[in-house]
């Protein structure tokens, strides 16, 4: 009996022992500095820029515990509205994802000194104000590279462009695709006939399958898609109907692999990632713009086994050395 009552006493004192040594691992402090508010340009949270930039904030805020919510604004008229109501509710952080409401982020930025703002993907001037921000993504540059494989590829010499919708985002991508086929001309030594039109909308299923279907119609036998969300869906899906090859804007080919030569990169999420955290950490600073591009990975060539062996080494190589030339900076691309 006192061997069984030591026994319990020994038990007892080990588990004192090790309740008195257990360190509780420290929970992270809530951020109540920040509050950020996102703006984007429809209640469409699909596969597109909205998206992007709502995956990247989220991807910051979310393990800080930091306040986030999303509005959304398509029109100046209409976003005058919507940021003051996003300042009323305490909002110091605002990121906006909808390059058609620059002037009423301008307005209201020097309106508020003490918030905030970033366009991300826009065509802003924060110069000469210390509380903007303008961050975009290189997007000539991924259409450049889309607009010489295209050109390359081509047996019919006949190229084209899906746009989804008309502005400066979608302008970018267009004249990118367009020097990049001019580039090509000049090492084949003959001329590629080129088209583009645009959809109207990311959201445009229908759109983007009747574009498509009327480019290959016309005899392109290289197709650039140079939107995302429904619409970059659409054009894939006529790809695949009618085994016709494509080049698109993003990681997309898994929708058609068999027909999707090569994808090439726009990594808004990155670039809105690198925008919120120096926003939320003091390290950026306003009344600047920020690009970013190929030559910090945001742009480019995506990178897999399928797009190596549908482009052979031979013409990945040359791809790869152009890309290096944009990096560089040899090679510049005019958006005039």
């Amino acid at each position: 009996m006192k061997r069984i009552f030591i026994c319990a006493v020994t038990v007892l004192l080990i588990f004192a022992m090790v309740g008195c040594n257990t360190t509780t691992s420290p929970q992270p402090t809530a951020d109540t500095k920040n509050q950020v508010a996102i703006i984007v340009c429809s209640a469409e949270m699909r596969s597109s820029s909205n998206q992007s930039v709502w995956s990247a904030a989220m991807q910051y805020a979310k393990p800080r515990s930091i306040r986030i919510k999303w509005f959304m604004a398509e029109t100046n008229a209409e976003a005058k509205g919507v940021l003051d109501d996003v300042v009323a509710q305490g909002f110091n952080i605002v990121i906006c994802a909808n390059g058609n409401i620059d002037e009423a982020l301008t307005a209201h930025a020097k309106a508020n000194p003490d918030v905030k703002y970033a366009m991300i993907d826009g065509l802003t001037n924060p110069e000469g104000q210390s509380n903007l921000l303008q961050g975009s993504v290189r997007a000539e540059q991924s259409g450049f590279l889309a607009g010489y494989i295209a050109a390359m590829r081509s047996e019919s010499r006949k190229v084209a462009c899906v746009g989804g919708t008309y502005n400066v985002p979608g302008e970018v991508v267009i004249k990118g695709f367009e020097a990049g086929v001019k580039y090509a001309e000049a090492e084949l030594g003959y001329s590629i006939e080129f088209a583009f039109d645009y959809v109207g909308s990311a959201y445009n299923r229908d759109g983007g399958y009747d574009m498509a279907d009327r480019f290959y119609a016309l005899g392109v036998d290289q197709l650039v898609i140079g939107t995302g969300g429904e619409t970059a869906g659409g054009a894939m899906w006529a790809a695949k109907v009618l085994n016709k090859e494509c080049i698109t804007m993003g990681d997309t080919a898994y929708i058609a692999p068999d027909n999707v030569v090569a994808c090439v990169a726009k990594k808004i999420d990155a670039a809105c990632l690198e925008v919120i955290t120096g926003l939320c950490e003091g390290t950026i600073q306003g009344g600047q713009t920020l690009k970013f591009g190929v030559a910090d990975g945001k742009a480019g060539l995506i990178d897999t086994p399928a797009a190596r062996a549908a482009l052979g080494e031979e013409l990945w190589a040359k791809v790869t050395a152009v890309q290096d030339k944009i990096a560089s900076g040899e090679i510049k691309i005019s958006l005039a």
